[in-house]
């Protein structure tokens, strides 16, 4: 699995750029149907894009919000990139069709 590193030009400066995953997931999301994904063995980091809004939960059952949410428990919309150390699942839901990838990453430093 691709190290997720921060890419450097050449005056070895940051450039904020990683390189490309060699495991990404594309996933089809139907209006209002959780979809559930195993997180790769290996992987610390997982990188999202989609288009459209999404939420998402990690190792729990998440749903698109009908009302307020206030005691914690919502998913969370349109995550960028999230530690997935300890993670199994990845739990997503849309009330639209569409697309969302997951690039998923190691790290060449333990993630606690």
């Amino acid at each position: 699995m691709q190290n997720f590193t921060i890419e450097h030009d050449s005056n070895k400066r940051d450039t904020g750029v990683i390189p490309q995953s060699d495991m990404i997931y594309n996933l089809v999301l139907a209006a209002s149907t959780e979809k559930i994904v195993t997180v790769p063995t290996g992987s610390n980091i997982a990188v999202f894009g989609g288009t459209g809004n999404f939420y998402c939960k990690f190792d729990d059952t998440v749903a698109v919000p009908a009302g307020d949410i206030i005691d914690g428990t919502g998913g969370e919309l349109n995550p960028v990139a999230r530690v997935v150390t300890r993670v199994s699942t990845i739990h997503l839901i849309s009330s639209a069709i569409m697309t969302v990838t997951i690039a998923f990453y190691n790290t060449p430093y333990p993630i606690a």
